[in-house]
């Protein structure tokens, strides 16, 4: 047999380098890796509960596991290696904030929530396959033919891929309801990076680093850090960081229900749960027990055999290769010194033995149980001790639930919610490619304040950001961000003037589609004539013949000169017109340099939608016209009633997509009632083109279900919502989750994102007082103040 994993040396070279400790030798594609002794393996990462798991109340993943891995997996020549750890983490996205209102808001919002300081359990199982021996009977026909050897080890090699491959995807699809991903080679905005490796540097070193994919050996790669073994502790350390360890190994695993594994792995510690499962012959596996069976049997004491389990264990043989196994179970502890070490093995310890377990703290075995957590490491294994194969994965335990992505689009998740059952959510905008979100609930349910707050942690990204805003909901916020805000109304100069746009083929179509709103008050359902699309076509080309100082609508009046409906139309936004000073302007900057612009729609939308439809159009176009790739945002706050003209319902879709292409999204806000729910256009294109949705406490929350077809389950999760902490249900994808935004405490932060009045007045009293807008200038005094106010 060329390979082998039975090669079990009592003897360590303890002057070898690390490297040589760490079995891995190469990628042999993207999610499989190839160790120095010929096996190929690939691993899972099991990371939450899917919606409907939770909602069957199928939570025992131990059961799932073993019996997806018993159910597939019928072979000896497989091996297993699962793992849990928990490690202390810093959950904070990247990002940096280099506004003073964001860095606050930042800061507050990881200090209440202890972002940066928890601990998470995480879970993976390694499966292993032999490759197949081939036998050399002639050395010298061997020496002639390397070429041949070559081809039929690739031969073997790939045949026990496809076999392992096989089996992995079994168990993937087995536990695909509880988050189960193989671990790959993924490609970022940064470069290549592997998976598979952060795993196993993680094991060695407990880090969360990333991992670039080397084009040395993985081995070379890993061996990152120095190692040193003392008598019952070992010290991990580089240049920078070390941490100290102790290793457990579990001299005999007895069964233990599920939620009393729990309470160990909730204790407030860094821990790796390391079990090594190695498939062998009945025969081999009961022959150590076969003697206590006598003892028992000849003592009459048959119901020691029942309580030990040694009955059933007899009695499991189903003629399966994979009926038995050798099974190394260990613990290894860590901290950032040895005294806190001491406290932490002794704390567990302590938890174990009352358990019933036998816990040894390892001391000349402790470099081979370091060692042995590696999956394919079998030399190392020193504590096998064979037991049946249906109790493997005890301590295979997962307190995490639906916890988001970490990874989208735009990088990072933009914040981090808590849920309802205290786990973080890792949020980002986008599903997959698409990143709308619609956020719904009745007047004063706190939608603006989540928009707002949203706002200020996407703020990292600096992206170019547009609010239409409704009753200055984000004026405050917006003043705050140090960004600009104008309450438009019918009466003013706003230095506004669409005609003054600079030719370009995208200009001259607005023009028309913009023109058209003017005259037609554009309604699809009444589409306009050829002859009347030509007169408006000639009226644009006449526009961009003019000098930019003639551009004026008067100026095309002549255009229309034999249709007195149309000039009746146009008269009232020229001349003496009641619209007259909206477009009309003699410059055109409306749209500022600022990344961050509001504009306050209350009083055009409160007239005819025939003022706010020329608008928004011209506001939605100036948008898009300065997307460049880079993230935007527009937010337009009471969407349902701003959008609901049947023109831009039927322009929303092709907008939303082009939103998309260029690295964009939007955000609604809305309040609906009965009679909007009866929208169906509308409701319809918000289903099915925004990826993210969240609905806040409803004292009717039947209208959800009404308007967006939201199911029993999320139906009963809404009613149950509790609107003192702020919850909201977050649906993205097929996932549903209750988060909170409980700001309490926060109260400067409650103060501007809500535009509370009372922070509005001590703003601007603040203002006054400094002789300063800048927020630098104002925003530490309204701190110290708002409090007390």
């Amino acid at each position: 047999m060329l390979f082998s994993k039975d090669n079990k040396s009592n003897e360590l070279r303890f002057e070898s380098p690390v490297s040589d400790f760490i079995p891995y030798a190469c990628h042999f594609d993207a999610s499989t890796l190839l160790t120095k002794d010929g096996q190929l393996l690939q691993t899972i990462k099991i990371v939450g509960f899917s919606k409907k798991i939770l909602n069957a109340g199928i939570v025992n993943l131990r059961a799932m596991i073993r019996k997806s891995l018993l159910d597939n997996i019928k072979s000896s020549k497989f091996s297993i290696w699962i793992h849990t750890v928990r490690r202390r983490a810093n959950l904070e996205p990247d990002g940096h904030y280099d506004k003073m209102f964001m860095f606050l808001t930042h800061e507050a919002w990881c200090k209440k929530n202890y972002w940066r300081d928890k601990y998470v359990n995480e879970l993976y199982v390694t499966i292993l396959i032999d490759a197949e021996p081939f036998k050399v009977d002639n050395f010298s026909d061997f020496m002639r033919s390397l070429s041949l050897v070559q081809k039929k080890y690739t031969e073997i090699l790939d045949k026990s891929y496809i076999e392992l491959n096989d089996q992995v995807q079994k168990c993937l699809d087995d536990l695909k309801d509880y988050g189960a991903k193989k671990l790959t080679i993924k490609v970022d905005k940064e470069g290549a990076y592997s998976e598979p490796l952060q795993f196993f540097d993680k094991i060695i070193h407990l880090r969360e680093k990333r991992n670039h994919v080397p084009i040395n050996d993985l081995s070379e790669h890993l061996a990152s850090h120095k190692i040193a073994f003392g008598n019952n502790a070992f010290e991990v350390k580089d240049d920078h960081s070390k941490f100290f360890g102790s290793i457990l190994s579990i001299k005999e695993y007895h069964e233990l229900p599920e939620n009393t594994i729990d309470k160990i792995l909730q204790f407030p510690q860094q821990l790796v749960v390391s079990e090594a499962i190695e498939f062998i012959k009945k025969e081999k596996a009961l022959k150590d027990y076969e003697y206590q069976k006598y003892i028992f049997e000849v003592s009459g004491e048959t119901q020691y055999g029942e309580l030990s389990g040694l009955n059933h264990l007899f009695a499991n043989d189903q003629n399966n290769q994979t009926d038995y196994c050798n099974h190394q179970l260990t613990i290894t502890i860590i901290a950032d010194d040895v005294e806190q070490l001491d406290y932490e093995v002794e704390r567990s310890t302590k938890a174990l033995s009352k358990l019933g377990m036998l816990a040894i703290r390892e001391d000349i075995n402790l470099e081979n149980c370091f060692w042995a957590q590696l999956p394919g490491n079998f030399k190392f294994i020193r504590r096998n001790s064979p037991m049946e194969s249906s109790m493997i994965a005890g301590f295979a335990s997962l307190l995490n639930y639906t916890a988001g992505d970490i990874r989208s689009p735009w990088g990072d998740p933009i914040t981090i919610f808590r849920t309802q059952r205290g786990t973080p959510y890792f949020f980002n905008f986008h599903h997959q490619k698409q990143g709308h979100c619609f956020i719904v609930g009745p007047n004063n349910s706190g939608k603006s304040t989540l928009v707002n707050f949203l706002l200020s942690e996407a703020s990292k990204l600096s992206p170019r950001i547009l609010i239409l805003d409704q009753f200055q909901k984000s004026r405050l916020t917006v003043k705050a961000m140090e960004g600009e805000y104008e309450v438009l109304d019918a009466k003013t100069d706003h230095k506004l003037n669409p005609l003054l746009l600079e030719e370009s083929e995208a200009n001259r179509k607005f023009l028309f589609q913009w023109l058209s709103i003017l005259i037609y008050e554009y309604d699809i359902d009444n589409k306009m004539t050829k002859e009347q699309e030509l007169e408006i076509d000639k009226a644009v080309d006449k526009i961009f013949d003019l000098p930019l100082n003639e551009r004026k609508i008067a100026s095309i009046l002549d255009q229309f000169i034999n249709d007195k409906e149309i000039l009746d139309r146009l008269a009232i936004w020229h001349g003496d017109g009641k619209y007259a000073s909206l477009f009309n302007s003699d410059v055109n900057k409306l749209f500022s340099d600022n990344r961050i612009k509001a504009f306050d729609l209350t009083d055009l939308s409160s007239d005819k939608e025939n003022l706010i439809l020329p608008m928004m159009y011209y506001l939605i176009h100036q948008f898009n016209s300065k997307l460049d790739g880079h993230p935007a945002i527009i937010i337009i706050n009471d969407g349902w009633h701003l959008l609901r003209h049947p023109y831009l319902t039927s322009y929303l879709e092709e907008w939303l997509d082009y939103l998309t292409d260029n690295n964009a999204i939007a955000i609604f806000t809305a309040e609906i009632t009965e009679h909007e729910a009866k929208d169906t256009v509308l409701r319809e294109l918000l289903i099915k083109e925004f990826s993210t949705k969240m609905y806040l406490p409803n004292h009717k929350p039947e209208i959800y279900q009404e308007s967006f077809n939201i199911s029993e389950e999320e139906l009963e999760m809404i009613k149950g919502m509790d609107s003192t902490s702020r919850n909201f249900l977050l649906k993205q994808g097929n996932d549903s989750v209750v988060a909170e935004l409980n700001l309490a405490g926060l109260d400067f932060i409650i103060g501007i994102i809500s535009n509370d009045t009372k922070a509005w007045k001590l703003v601007n009293e603040i203002i006054q007082e400094v002789g300063s807008e800048e927020p630098e200038d104002w925003l530490e005094l309204f701190c110290q103040r708002y409090v007390s106010v």
